[in-house]
C-alpha cells in the first residue's frame, strides 16, 4: 500500500525538531489528514508532545529494543493513516553508545523506506550549512536525505542560501524558521519539559503551526513524503476479552510507559484504569494488577507523602499478593523512603526495604539486554532503556543487566512471585511472555480474591 511519510531528523540534539515536528503534525491534522506519528528511539517526552497535538497515540521506533519486529512494529499501527511522520532521535546517525549506526534515525529511515528530511539550525552561520549538509549526504551511500528545512534564519538570507543549496547539492530545500521570539520561548521547552509542565500547550503549537504555514513549503514536503516506499498492509488482532482490571498510574509524577507495552498488555486480556498516586485516595475497585510506571516523583515528594491514604493501601494490597509491575519512577515510589535532590527525605510506600536517593552524575543511561527471573518464572532475556540519576540503596539481584558493546554487567531487579521492579524501562514486545506471565499472575490473584 501506500503511505505518505517523512522522518523529521538533525544533525544534533537541539536543532528545533521536536517543535518543527510537532507544528508540521498540527498542519498535516488541520488539512484533514488522518495523521500517524512515530519517535525513533527510547525517548517518551517527544511521543507525549505528538500525542498533545494530535490527540491520539504516538508510537516509538527503535531498532535495539524492537531488534527484528521494528518494520512489524511500524506497520501494525498504521490502520488507515493517510500520513506519518517520524520524529528522529539526537544526530541522524547517532546510534548504541554514540559510535555505531545501530539505533539511530539513519537505521529507521532505512529499514522503513522514509526519506528523510533534516532540520538544520542556521543562527549565525550561512554557507557552511552547504558543507554540513554535504558531509551528511556523503557519509552514508543511501542515506535518504531528501530534504532540508532551515531553522532560525533570516527571512531576507533563506531565498539566496535556497538557491545555493539546491544549485549545489541534489536536495530540496522545504522552508524555514525565522528566529522569532514565539518560536524561541516555545522551543526552549518543548523536548525539554513534560507536555503538561507547559501552559495551554496545544493551543500555542496550532498559533506556532499558523506561521509554519507561510514559511513552509507544503507541497514540497508532500512530494516527498509520496516517494517513500510501499508498505506490506498489517492488520492488527483485535483484542480478546478484558477481563483482567489493572491498575495504572498516570498524573505529573508516573508518565513514562512504551505505548506498545500498553498495547501488549490489553492484547492479553488487560484492560487499563488510569489512576492518580498524588490526587486519588484510594486505588480503582476491583483490580487485579497494579503498574507504576516511569516519571518524576522527587519533583512531587512532599505531594505522595502527603497521600498516607493510598500508599498504605498499595502496600497492603502489594503484601496481600496484588501483582505489581513497576519502572524507574515507580520502582522509587515503592521504597520505604525518597530524597529530593536537596536531600530532604519523604515516606513512600514501603513495599520495597531501603532508600532512594539522588546522585550529581548520571547513575546509567543507555540500552541494556536484562536476563533474570520475573515473577518466580524461569529465566527470560528482556530489552530495555535505563536513564536515572536515582539510586536505592539496595537495587535487587533477579536479573543481570548487559550493555550490548561493551558487555559490561550489573545485579539489577526486585523480582518475587507478585513483584517486578527496577530502574530499567522495559520494552515488552523484545519478550512477549512477561505480559503473558503478568496476566497470569494478575489471573491467579482475581480467583483467588473472587
Amino acid at each position: 500500500m501506500r503511505l505518505p511519510r517523512i522522518m523529521i531528523a538533525a544533525p544534533k540534539s537541539g536543532s528545533g525538531k521536536t517543535l518543527i515536528t510537532c507544528g508540521l503534525l498540527a498542519l498535516l491534522k488541520e488539512s484533514g489528514q488522518e495523521i500517524r506519528a512515530y519517535k525513533c528511539g527510547p525517548d517518551f517526552s517527544c511521543p507525549m508532545f505528538h500525542k498533545k497535538v494530535l490527540e491520539t497515540k504516538s508510537y516509538n521506533l527503535d531498532p535495539f529494543l524492537a531488534g527484528q519486529h521494528l518494520q512489524q512494529n511500524f506497520l501494525k499501527h498504521i490502520g488507515d493513516a493517510t500520513f506519518a511522520v517520524m520524529e528522529g532521535q539526537m544526530g541522524y546517525y547517532d546510534g548504541v553508545a554514540g559510535i555505531s549506526l545501530k539505533s539511530s534515525s539513519y537505521e529507521v529511515a532505512k529499514k522503513t523506506g522514509t526519506p528523510v528530511i533534516l532540520v538544520l539550525d542556521a543562527r549565525g552561520t550561512s554557507l557552511s550549512l552547504i558543507a554540513l549538509l554535504k558531509g551528511f549526504m556523503e557519509y552514508q551511500e543511501n542515506n535518504h536525505i531528501k530534504g532540508v528545512i532551515l531553522n532560525r534564519i533570516s527571512p531576507n538570507l533563506y531565498p539566496r542560501l535556497k538557491e545555493q543549496i539546491e544549485s549545489e547539492l541534489p536536495i530540496k530545500v522545504c522552508g524555514y524558521v525565522p528566529d522569532t521570539k514565539k518560536a524561541k520561548l516555545l522551543g526552549r521547552k518543548i523536548g525539554f519539559v513534560l507536555p503538561q509542565e507547559i501552559p495551554e500547550l496545544r493551543e500555542r503549537i496550532y498559533d506556532f503551526a499558523h506561521d509554519l504555514r507561510m514559511t513552509l513549503d507544503l507541497e514540497t514536503i508532500s512530494n516527498i513524503a509520496r516517494k517513500a516506499m510501499d508498505v506490506l498492509q498489517v492488520r492488527s488482532e483485535e483484542p480478546g476479552e478484558r477481563t483482567l482490571r489493572v491498575a495504572l498510574a498516570e498524573d505529573e509524577a508516573f508518565c513514562f510507559m512504551y505505548q506498545d507495552n500498553l498495547t501488549m498488555l490489553e492484547e492479553n486480556g488487560i484492560e487499563l484504569v488510569r489512576f492518580s498516586p498524588l490526587h486519588d485516595k484510594h486505588l480503582p475497585e476491583d483490580i487485579h494488577g497494579l503498574i507504576l510506571c516511569g516519571g518524576y516523583p522527587e519533583r512531587n515528594a512532599q505531594e505522595l507523602q502527603d497521600n498516607y491514604e493510598i500508599r498504605k493501601e498499595i502496600k497492603e494490597k502489594i503484601a496481600d499478593g496484588l501483582p505489581c509491575l513497576a519502572e524507574n519512577g515507580g520502582y522509587l515510589y515503592l521504597h520505604e523512603t525518597l530524597e529530593d535532590p536537596e536531600g530532604e527525605k519523604f515516606e513512600m510506600v514501603g513495599a520495597i526495604e531501603g532508600n532512594g536517593f539522588h546522585n550529581e552524575k548520571l547513575v546509567r543511561f543507555g540500552y541494556v539486554d536484562l536476563m533474570g527471573s520475573a515473577f518466580g518464572e524461569e529465566q527470560m532475556v528482556i530489552r530495555a532503556h535505563e536513564s536515572h540519576y536515582y539510586d536505592v540503596t539496595k537495587p535487587g539481584n533477579a536479573m543481570v543487566a548487559k550493555k550490548p558493546l561493551s558487555e559490561k554487567t550489573w545485579q539489577c531487579m526486585v523480582s518475587n512471585k507478585n513483584m517486578l521492579a527496577g530502574f530499567a524501562h522495559l520494552y515488552y514486545p523484545s519478550q512477549p511472555y512477561l505480559p503473558r506471565i503478568f496476566a497470569k499472575r494478575c489471573r491467579e490473584y482475581k480467583e483467588n480474591h473472587s
